[in-house]
């Protein structure tokens, strides 16, 4: 249910009542040094290359990495258009979330089939113009990027 800005002002005003005191007891337990604030975030990066480095030596993929060896698997399978159509697949849930944050349906299958096209051997899409969803293969002349990134 959609309120008006006027409920919104109305409670922010009631939520400054309870506002902080600015002489309550200090609350940390550990307190930090803000004196060399500029080599605190370099130990920090010092630790993050650490941990990158050691996540790279143990062969620890990435969850962006994991998503595009599963977006591989997806765009290279001779099911594709079932795995797109069907309700139940775990590749329908993942557009239906995509959808619900804003994404464009038709552009995420537009996405999927560009990189099925980059990947799979052409004599293995003969007649997949029928397995499509609807949409032509080839985005349209405006919306193609001739050298944009392979994602």
């Amino acid at each position: 249910m959609m309120r008006s800005p006027e409920d919104v002002r109305e409670v922010d005003e009631v939520a400054r009542q309870f506002a902080r005191r600015p002489d309550r007891p200090d609350g940390r337990f550990v307190r930090l040094r803000l004196d060399d604030v500029a080599m605190e975030k370099a130990k920090q990066r010092l630790r993050t290359a650490a941990w990158r480095d050691a996540n790279d030596r143990k062969g620890r993929p990435t969850a962006e990495q994991i998503g595009k060896a599963l977006l591989m698997a997806v765009v290279t399978s001779p099911s594709f258009k079932r795995l797109l159509d069907s309700d139940l697949s775990v590749v329908a849930v993942a557009v239906e979330d995509m959808v619900q944050r804003g994404f464009d349906r038709g552009q995420v299958h537009d996405v999927m089939r560009r990189i099925r096209h980059r990947h799979v051997d052409p004599a293995d899409r003969l007649g997949e113009a029928t397995e499509t969803t609807g949409d032509p293969i080839e985005p349209s002349s405006a919306q193609r990027v001739e050298d944009g990134p392979d994602y």
